[in-house]
């Protein structure tokens, strides 16, 4: 609610779901932000009309899903392209799954110092870091 308030119509917050088929309950899978913006001589996108996944939560065992929930409901909409800014490699694995492919990049990941030397007593590897496009500066430009 910070970060994405419901007084910004921009975002869209989607709650991805699952009907459990004994019970007709449904299970909450994850959450996702997106945005839909008509570009105007945007130097990356011209006119397009651009689909941003923003923001993802899921067990990763629902990634998959919940990138495709917020695919079909992009596509809905008509979008013209849809981009997203991941680093953990389920999410990533996620999108390439929905026919995402990898491409350049102005999102970058930079730590201080001291987050650094935190981050890597855990995850040496910086592999289980779960950023995107909403954590930092948020979703500048798009």
């Amino acid at each position: 609610n910070t970060l994405y308030p419901e007084t910004d119509k921009r975002f869209q917050r989607l709650k991805v779901e699952s009907k459990q088929n004994r019970t007709n309950k449904f299970d909450t899978l994850g959450w996702v932000v997106i945005l839909d913006t008509k570009m105007e001589n945007h130097k990356q996108f011209g006119n397009m009309r651009v689909g941003s996944i923003i923001d993802c939560l899921a067990n990763p065992d629902d990634a998959v899903i919940v990138i495709s929930g917020a695919v079909d409901f992009l596509q809905a909409r008509g979008v013209d392209i849809i981009v997203s800014n991941q680093i953990h490699p389920t999410w990533c694995d996620a999108l390439a799954l929905n026919g995402f492919i990898s491409g350049p990049s102005n999102f970058a990941l930079a730590t201080s110092p001291a987050l650094t030397e935190m981050i890597s007593k855990i995850d040496p590897s910086f592999s289980r870091l779960h950023f995107n496009r909403g954590d930092g500066d948020g979703p500048i430009n798009l």
